[in-house]
């Protein structure tokens, strides 16, 4: 069935069209991201800035969950790759996937910092605010203000069924003219807790209640919009 809409995809030879996936740690993201990507001819792919200089990334979020540097270093880090990548890659005209957007990192991860863990100031918060903004209106970026949304619930959608229901979503867009689409992949905390199990020792990094928090901030954040709902 899906080869079907990919095969249909490929046939309209899509431009200037920006697809993001979002969504909390282990929603399914970079799952669906390679499924697309392995699939779709003439895909330009964004992956998450721990994918740029691997090492030194990893390094910097490591260093920063064990308080070795400070949010605001780590955070600024991320907006940089950010600004690097939209700078040296990113061509409006290309069928862009992204997995989350610049909106992810100030918007989820410096506001758990300042509200949740207490170790980011609200001072240094709106900074960083100030300057994803100033990215986003220098390159006129995905932005989930900008974009339609569609949530899709993975608790309990097999990854065929959200692949399916995001290919249709990407055919109605061009359909309507339209040239950027965020789709969040919701899961519950506890999803979230469970899947990252099979990664890794998960309670090194994160508590079942931090999880959840992220999932209250992203559910927060999509909230604000008008959407559909899957």
């Amino acid at each position: 069935m899906n080869n079907e809409l990919f095969n249909i995809i490929n046939a309209m030879n899509i431009k200037s069209y920006n697809l993001c996936i979002s969504g909390t740690i282990g929603a399914g993201k970079s799952t669906i991201i390679k499924i697309l990507k392995d699939n779709i001819k003439n895909i330009v792919s964004f992956p998450e800035f721990i994918e740029f200089h691997k090492m030194t990334s990893i390094d910097l979020l490591e260093m920063k969950l064990n308080k070795q540097i400070d949010s605001i270093t780590h955070q600024s880090y991320i907006l940089d790759v950010w600004r690097y990548f939209i700078k040296n890659y990113y061509d409006s005209s290309n069928f862009n996937l992204f997995e989350r957007c610049i909106d992810d990192s100030v918007d989820i991860f410096c506001r758990l910092d300042r509200d949740l863990r207490k170790i980011m100031t609200s001072e240094e918060f709106d900074l960083l605010s100030s300057k994803r903004h100033n990215i986003n209106n220098e390159y006129d970026f995905i932005s989930i203000e900008k974009s339609p949304l569609t949530i899709i619930d993975n608790d309990h959608k097999s990854i065929d069924e959200i692949i399916h229901e995001i290919l249709k979503t990407v055919i109605d867009d061009q359909k309507k003219s339209i040239n950027n689409r965020m789709i969040y992949i919701k899961i519950s905390g506890e999803e979230s807790y469970n899947r990252l199990q099979h990664r890794y020792d998960v309670d090194k990094l994160y508590s079942k209640d931090e999880l959840k928090e992220y999932v209250k901030y992203y559910d927060e954040m999509f909230s604000k919009k008008s959407c559909d709902i899957i």
